[in-house]
């Protein structure tokens, strides 16, 4: 069983993620804001964290500078998910990251993108 961390501050998208991965036989984790993802990923070292960009305080490009700076956290996965499609974005995005996935998202894409984030090769 793999642990994943979601930080999204719409209840509903977090809600429905959780679900979907849930039922894929993960242990799922959530929060909603930058400033709490940083705690929980240091404290939960998630294998896999579903980044949103856009959140309350500390935005989701912060968050992955910060745990891919400190060395307990570096080699913690992360995706983006976020409504924020700009190329821009996405490049940055992927400096930091495995994926970035669009909102709104595809169920069968999100879990695919899940699934080869967390193969041990990649």
């Amino acid at each position: 069983m793999k642990r994943l961390l979601i930080v999204e501050d719409s209840p509903e998208i977090a809600s429905l993620m959780s679900l979907i991965l849930r039922i894929e036989g993960n242990e799922v984790l959530t929060t909603s804001t930058g400033e709490s993802a940083l705690k929980m990923a240091a404290r939960e070292l998630p294998d896999l964290i579903l980044l949103d960009v856009t959140l309350p305080g500390i935005d989701g490009f912060e968050v992955a500078r910060q745990l891919k700076s400190a060395e307990e956290t570096r080699a913690i996965k992360l995706i983006f998910v976020t409504s924020r499609n700009a190329v821009d974005d996405r490049v940055h995005g992927l400096e930091f990251g495995v994926d970035y996935i669009i909102k709104p998202f595809a169920v069968p894409e999100l879990l695919a993108r899940v699934r080869v984030a967390l193969r041990p090769e990649h």
